[in-house]
């Protein structure tokens, strides 16, 4: 990288915050991906906004880090600068709103709203990475509120979204201004938002969530972090451990795999019998078929796991596989929830 540039982001984030040649298998929870050209870690929004202008400025490629989740970063790295977003503060704003910058962990953001009373963000305990990236891609997860009812017959349980709670956002955009926005702007497309379209980036976010008592959002917790784990839990009312039944057509209980993944590779589409992405991968064969060191795993169809030493090249090859066996079977064509990010 130019002198000039180094210098200058240098000043910005100071020497101890600026590394060059990074590996960025110690930044993805795949644990897979080359080294980044220059990589910056930030912790306000003020020097964010600079980092990103800066480079702009400049002319320098530049990616957002955040919680390094639900990406594979290709063997070769990334050219430019990996900015790694650690901004984190959260506040409450009256009764039932709070305030959380886009490098807060959605876990924290959860454990956060459950401490102070309010109910609504419980599923984002479950769902790795941040609150900027979870509101970019309107993340998802099962509706802890309907486990305890529906758990027997699953087809009923229902999802929560992240917008569906979001109220504003901050925004950052491509010719540098910083916008509030509302909910309208962002769309409400399945498992993502317009902001993959404008190129806005996510300062911050408020929420609006409901008061209730703490003691029923830490068993509904309770709840989403046993299922997580094991597929069942403790109904809080018996005391009883309700399982959920194997997948009908499968066989198989799909549970979260412990070896490193960026998590479902493949988003659940509309198709003739209802099978969501991981039955499709399974029932086109390919439930622990490995290729080098990458494996579809034997846990649930739908996350790549790294065995160890994973190359980028192994999981896109299982990617492109996986695509290729499901459109020939089902004739429906796989769209990845993972994104693929810098030079394979």
């Amino acid at each position: 990288m130019d002198k000039t540039i180094k210098k200058r982001l240098i000043q910005i984030v100071g020497s101890k915050n600026f590394r060059e040649n990074e590996p960025m298998s110690r930044h993805t929870s795949f644990q897979i991906g080359g080294p980044a050209e220059s990589f910056v870690e930030v912790t306000s929004l003020r020097t964010l906004v600079m980092v990103i202008t800066e480079t702009r400025k400049m002319g320098i490629p530049s990616f957002l880090l955040g919680g390094g989740a639900n990406i594979l970063v290709g063997d070769k790295g990334i050219a430019g600068v990996v900015i790694h977003n650690q901004t984190a503060k959260m506040s409450l704003i009256g009764k039932d709103r709070i305030r959380a910058e886009s490098g807060a962990v959605n876990a924290g953001f959860a454990s956060f709203a459950a401490r102070n009373g309010l109910t609504g963000a419980e599923f984002l305990l479950a769902i790795p990475g941040t609150v900027g990236s979870a509101v970019r891609q309107n993340c998802h997860f099962r509706n802890p509120q309907s486990f305890s009812r529906y758990f027997v017959d699953f087809t009923k349980v229902t999802d929560c979204f992240v917008l569906n709670i979001v109220e504003t956002v901050e925004i950052l955009t491509p010719d540098g201004q910083i916008k509030t926005v509302g909910r309208a702007y962002l769309g409400t497309d399945y498992h993502q938002s317009r902001l993959r379209e404008t190129g806005d980036l996510v300062l911050a976010a408020t929420f609006r969530l409901k008061k209730t008592n703490p003691k029923t959002i830490s068993d509904l917790m309770r709840i989403m972090l046993e299922w997580r784990a094991k597929r069942e839990f403790i109904d809080p009312s018996t005391g009883r451990v309700v399982a959920r039944p194997k997948d009908p057509v499968t066989g198989h209980i799909n549970i979260q795999p412990q070896l490193p993944s960026a998590g479902c590779v493949f988003s659940n589409l509309p198709n003739a019998d209802n099978h969501p992405a991981g039955r499709l991968i399974d029932l086109a064969g390919l439930r622990c078929y490995k290729i080098g060191k990458a494996m579809f795993s034997p846990e649930h169809a739908n996350y790549i796991v790294n065995l160890g030493g994973a190359k980028a090249a192994d999981v896109l090859a299982l990617i492109n596989l996986a695509k290729e066996k499901v459109e020939k079977q089902f004739g429906l064509k796989l769209r990845e929830e993972i994104v693929l990010v810098g030079e394979f």
